[in-house]
């Protein structure tokens, strides 16, 4: 039925009548036995939290491209993105540090620091986590938890996967993936990704590339090895939009746009120009390197371990705040240099046990977890300036978890 054919003049008894006929993208997943939040491997039926997923052939169907995409196409999570912040997640009244965001169930602490541009090509799913779940994920959990989990090496499978598109602002995006396996107990996967656009203002061209390849080895049936080494760099648009001017001073004004008590707007005619400096810089290299391990002791023992490392560097150089001066008819900005250096290693281990007493299934968890976190963050206004402040913050963090 069409607006045309009077839907929206039925009545409430019509319209309960009518029948709606296929298939939705996602389900509830009420069977599914989320990856975190959940050390006993519940369904999701049964765990008391509220525990969002969307897998990659949902991602797939809806044409989400990224992380932030998929993030937002979940019930009661925001995102905000800015230049220095790519990605900042919100909800139940909780926002950015408050959100914890974790890259295959690891965290690498405040996610303010540390999110990046994420491409959702090499997405197996995320999960979010709505509500607190501090004690397994660590720091900043208050609010709720984003896990970044991505493609594994699949057994008995042989395929290769090739996708790419453009759009306006001569946007582009080319996407590789390629899964092998030589027998039962070896397989191989690589995934790479590279966007670029030229940007719709001004100088605010980017581009990033995601590659990641893993080694899966069975050597028995009941133990599964992995091997996961995954390389990220970005060049952010660095754009922190136009400044008001007076609506004297506009050339071609609009107060459709913004309209302040002081009577400044939007000068179309400067619409699209970028203010930053000439040489502005927002760039990011990392890389991952992680060993897992899960293995089936007996029927009713599982063991898993993970040895782990993060290293960043990230370098922004930028005016971020521009001011319109009348007297002088010129924008003043501010300067502003930051580099951080950062190390994350770290080991965890869990033990899952299943026995019965009273008659009833019990299980026993018990979570080990030491991790060593080293950053290191200059600050300054030229890359020349001898004046420029160096800190040193190291953090190391232990966690013992008895559920």
């Amino acid at each position: 039925m069409t607006d045309e054919e009077g839907f929206f003049d039925l009545s409430l008894k019509e319209l309960a009548n009518i029948k709606v006929t296929g298939a939705a993208v996602r389900s509830l997943n009420l069977a599914y036995v989320p990856n975190t939040s959940n050390p006993f491997s519940l369904a999701n039926l049964l765990i008391p939290a509220a525990v969002d997923m969307v897998d990659h052939k949902t991602i797939e169907a809806r044409g989400l491209n990224n992380v932030v995409e998929v993030v937002e196409s979940m019930v009661g999570v925001l995102s905000g993105e800015s230049p220095s912040e790519p990605y900042s997640f919100s909800t139940r009244g909780f926002t950015r540090n408050s959100i914890g965001v974790l890259y295959d169930g690891i965290s690498m602490g405040m996610s303010t620091l540390n999110m990046r541009p994420q491409t959702s090509f090499n997405l197996d799913r995320v999960e979010v986590v709505k509500g607190a779940s501090v004690l397994n994920a660590n720091e900043g959990s208050a609010g709720g938890t984003v896990n970044i989990i991505t493609k594994k090496p699949a057994f008995d499978e042989q395929s290769v996967n090739v996708h790419s598109r453009y759009g306006r602002f001569n946007t582009q995006s080319y996407n590789l993936g390629l899964n092998a396996s030589s027998n039962q107990t070896q397989a191989y996967r690589l995934d790479v990704n590279r966007n670029s656009s030229d940007g719709w203002v001004d100088d605010t061209d980017s581009q990033s590339l995601n590659a990641s390849v893993s080694y899966a080895y069975r050597p028995t049936s009941g133990l599964d090895i992995l091997l996961y080494s995954s390389y990220a760099e970005d060049q952010l648009p660095a754009y922190w939009g136009t400044p008001l001017v007076p609506l004297s001073d506009a050339i071609n004004p609009s107060s459709e746009i913004v309209n302040t008590d002081d009577n400044r707007v939007v000068d179309l005619a400067t619409r699209y120009n970028n203010y930053n400096v000439a040489d502005s810089i927002i760039d990011s290299k990392s890389d991952w390197l992680r060993l897992d391990s899960n293995w089936d002791v007996t029927q009713q023992t599982n063991i898993k371990a993970t040895i782990y490392q993060f290293n960043a560097d990230r370098v922004w150089q930028n005016a971020e705040s521009y001011n319109y001066d009348p007297n002088s008819e010129r924008v003043q900005r501010d300067r502003l240099l930051i580099k951080h250096q950062r190390y994350v290693r770290g080991v965890n281990l869990s033990v899952l046990h299943s026995f019965s007493a009273w008659d009833k299934p019990q299980q026993l968890v018990v979570n080990m977890e030491s991790s060593t976190n080293d950053f290191t963050r200059d600050v300054g206004f030229d890359l020349m300036a001898a004046s420029m402040i160096h800190s040193l913050i190291g953090e190391r963090v232990a966690r013992v978890s008895i559920g």
